[in-house]
């Protein structure tokens, strides 16, 4: 959820698109169910904590594999062919959200550590 919720976000900042913008654009998007949107808006507002999640959970990953308890998380991490695509994938989207930082988001404190 938290790379379906940020993506939006994280693509205004690539595409340079003024913040104001981009929130105009989801209202209209979703006006049929603004409920939504509101949603999505808190969520993103809560961006530092959500990070703070995904941040440990790749954290327990790591230390998982160096122990070599990563079985209970996700097969081998070494090896791409090894590990889950699902996952992989999903490491791959968050190591390649925006480097930099504004209105509509700072993601480095996930990019970098995934």
């Amino acid at each position: 959820k938290y790379l379906v919720n940020e993506r939006p976000f994280a693509a205004s900042i690539l595409q340079k698109q003024p913040y104001d913008k981009l929130l105009l654009d989801l209202i209209n998007e979703g006006k049929d169910s603004l409920d939504k949107v509101l949603l999505m808006v808190m969520a993103h507002n809560k961006l530092s904590e959500r990070g703070d999640a995904i941040l440990a959970m790749l954290r327990e990953m790591v230390a998982a594999e160096g122990s070599g308890m990563s079985c209970m998380y996700v097969p081998d991490m070494r090896n791409e062919e090894d590990m889950d695509s699902a996952v992989y994938h999903k490491i791959c989207e968050l190591s390649n959200l925006p480097s930099s930082a504004s209105m509509a988001g700072d993601y480095g404190n996930v990019r970098y550590p995934a």
